[in-house]
């Protein structure tokens, strides 16, 4: 679409809810439910075009459902957004193409229903050359169709962009691509064999791997291959839905983003797939605790969970992800309750804060999940803002407080950009593999995340408790980091010469860099380094780790450090037993931590650490003078015009005394030279 075009589109906060996925709502319910969506606080509805549905015999599609909800949404002023959900393909796909997925020992993987695609067909592979062509007429088909409705405001290429787990597609479509992926990378299967100690005869011999710890490097290329593998899909899916209709915005999102999925089960590149469409979003954290998959979370209802200040950072870490990969985003799934009815219900205080953290962070669309609770398999019950009895639920009541909220002084947050801050915390893909493949496995999955997450996680946490604001940098952009005081590089073991070059650059010319235990650790090919840290460093930044331990072992630190348990990998530096160093390197400051310490707060969740820590940013004047416990505030400018988010994230009550030229308060009560704030309550100003 045209730029001009895009920029109308985005002078609003749009919120919407998805709607319609057959077989839900019925029918009977699709004219009585549109007075209702305005009760809730949305504007806008999603509609999910199931393939397998709408074309069960190739060439005849029904349009009978589609073409009713489009007239019935026009009468009612409420907007529509068309969302393609190509995974559940119809069996002529499957029979007439073999469009099967293959599993690493040859065998089928036969296609199935399951509660998010219900009505069967799940799934193909889109490697497919013939599937695609298909999939190409049919989304061409409902572009044609529905580019004319005026209140068709956006279409939305795929939902939950990632390589799906359960049965990685190993068909000869997907091995061809596999072996071009490194062919393109490596020219002659003489520079792979030698790269990494192979011996193949062509690219076409190269193994993927069938258990991810059985051969790092392979498995490395594997996921590398499936994450831009799934980013070319999407892009034929977009360039599809763009060649029938220019007119309007195409997007995607993903299923919560690389910081929280499992790389293993649940990959995809979000900084290559953001670049694939007009924008980007993502699903938000149903459950704050890291959850590993949907049947394996505890802490379900946040607000009632005594250890919230530690997971809180998760709302805020998810949007910070992607305003990084694409600086226009929606937080297109906020669930509503929660996903499985025997789950704890989540209050109202819960998508409060998801809704304000969004907002805060700069997203500028929120989609809710959803408007009616589903009936069926393992997602029915309890995610509606209608009731299974078709009342409006307490937590629609939020909703449509929210909507009232931002459309009263809407321009204020259409305008609203946050902070930029002066600290970073690098996300690495490779040492991400790596990290899930030495401590995981294939079948070895016995936590709801593990080193290399649990590190980022525990760094980010106690930068969020203490106050100072973040952003998470894709490593892979490599870029420009001199505007940041702080780098940190949590877990970061995978390295390349590129690498080790640009961090140390960013320390000679004034930077302070903030590494742990088994810095550069490994080689590009997965090799450990003769030296650790490797590539020169070790030279450079003058120290050489010795030894490490078992990661399970726990010890106490002292110096900086003392009083605090340490659950994770010790290491011995040549000429130090601290737990912590720093050295001068030209203009900047190389500061080590000789053990894990995000990992070891998230393990032990000692207090004493993030008082800790708050004494190291301290420091170095990055903890602000008007950080108090359990306050969350993120600062920003509309326009001209300061703009302040504050969140009590605790179980107290708390004061957050004004700025003198405090210019408006948007949400939130005055009380003297202060706004008193409840449990869990928030409060937005202007200066």
């Amino acid at each position: 679409m045209s730029k001009q075009a895009f920029e109308v589109f985005k002078n609003e906060i749009h919120i919407g809810t998805h709607y319609w996925r057959y077989p839900t709502p019925n029918e009977d319910r699709w004219e009585v439910d549109m007075p209702l969506l305005e009760k809730v606080g949305v504007d806008t509805v999603q509609l999910r075009v199931q393939w397998y549905w709408h074309e069960r015999v190739e060439g005849k599609i029904i349009w009978e459902d589609m073409d009713k909800l489009f007239e019935i949404t026009k009468k009612a002023g409420i907007r529509v957004i068309v969302k393609f959900f190509l995974e559940t393909a119809p069996e002529w796909i499957y029979d007439k193409y073999n469009a099967y997925r293959i599993n690493p020992d040859g065998t089928k993987i036969i296609p199935k229903s399951h509660g998010a695609f219900y009505v069967g067909g799940w799934l193909p592979c889109f490697d497919n050359p013939d599937l695609q062509k298909a999939c190409k007429k049919y989304i061409t088909k409902v572009v044609n169709r529905y580019k004319d409705q005026d209140h068709l405001i956006l279409w939305h290429a795929w939902n939950e962009v990632r390589s799906r787990p359960y049965g990685e597609c190993c068909c000869k479509h997907s091995k061809k691509l596999h072996a071009k992926f490194l062919k393109d990378q490596f020219k002659t299967i003489d520079n792979l064999n030698k790269f990494g100690g192979k011996c193949y005869v062509n690219f076409d011999s190269v193994k993927i791997p069938v258990e991810p710890n059985d051969d790092y490097l392979e498995t490395l290329w594997f996921r590398k291959f499936r994450a831009k593998a799934i980013a070319d899909n999407l892009q034929w899916v977009y360039d599809t839905i763009h060649k029938a209709d220019k007119s309007r915005p195409t997007m995607a999102h993903v299923g919560m983003g690389s910081p929280v999925q499992n790389i293993l089960e649940d990959c995809s590149d979000d900084l290559d797939c953001a670049t694939r469409v007009d924008f980007y979003g993502t699903s938000m954290v149903t459950w704050t605790a890291a959850m590993q998959t949907f049947f394996k979370a505890d802490r379900e209802a946040l607000m009632r969970n005594k250890n919230a200040a530690q997971e809180m950072f998760l709302y805020s870490m998810v949007n910070r992800r992607l305003k990084d990969v694409s600086p226009y985003y929606w937080v297109y799934e906020i669930y509503c309750r929660s996903w499985y009815y025997q789950r704890e219900a989540i209050k109202p205080q819960d998508i409060e804060f998801q809704t304000m953290t969004s907002i805060a962070e700069g997203a500028k669309g929120i989609v809710y999940w959803q408007f009616h609770n589903e009936k069926m398999s393992c997602e029915s019950g309890n995610s509606g803002l209608l009731s299974s009895n078709f009342e409006i639920q307490e937590n629609a009541k939020y909703t449509k407080s929210f909507y009232d909220f931002i459309k009263k002084d809407e321009q204020i947050f259409v305008d609203y950009e946050p902070n930029k801050a002066k600290v970073a915390v690098l996300y690495d893909f490779d040492s991400d593999v790596l990290s899930a493949s030495e401590d995981l496995g294939c079948h070895q999955i016995k936590d709801e995340t593990y080193r290399y997450k649990e590190s980022m996680r525990g760094f980010v946490s106690l930068l969020f408790q203490n106050g100072v604001s973040y952003e998470l940098i894709d490593t892979k952009k490599l870029p420009d980091l001199n505007r940041f005081d702080l780098v940190i590089a949590p877990c970061l073991i995978s390295f390349t010469q590129e690498k080790a070059n640009w961090l140390y650059d960013f320390v000679a010319k004034g930077g302070r860099l903030w590494t742990e235990n088994d810095f550069a650790l490994r080689e590009e090919n997965t090799y450990m380094s003769a030296l650790c840290p490797g590539f020169g460093l070790t030279e450079k930044f003058g120290y050489r780790q010795m030894e490490n331990h078992h990661i399970e072992k726990e010890y106490s630190l002292s110096g900086k450090f003392a009083g605090i348990k340490a659950v994770d990998y010790k290491a011995t530096i040549k000429g130090t037993k601290a737990a912590y160093f720093e050295k001068k390197i030209k203009k900047g400051v190389l500061c080590n931590f000789t053990f894990m310490p995000g990992y070891s707060y998230r393990k032990t969740g000692q207090e004493k650490m993030i008082s800790t820590f708050g004494k190291l940013l301290k420091a170095i004047s990055l903890v602000p003078k008007e950080h108090k416990k359990n306050l969350y505030i993120r600062e920003g400018k509309s326009g001209k015009q300061a703009v302040t988010f504050i969140a009590n994230y605790s179980f107290k009550a708390q004061k957050f005394k004004l700025p003198k030229n405090t210019n408006k308060i948007l949400m939130g009560k005055k009380t003297g030279d202060s706004i008193n704030l409840k449990p869990w309550a928030w409060a937005v100003i202007t200066e």
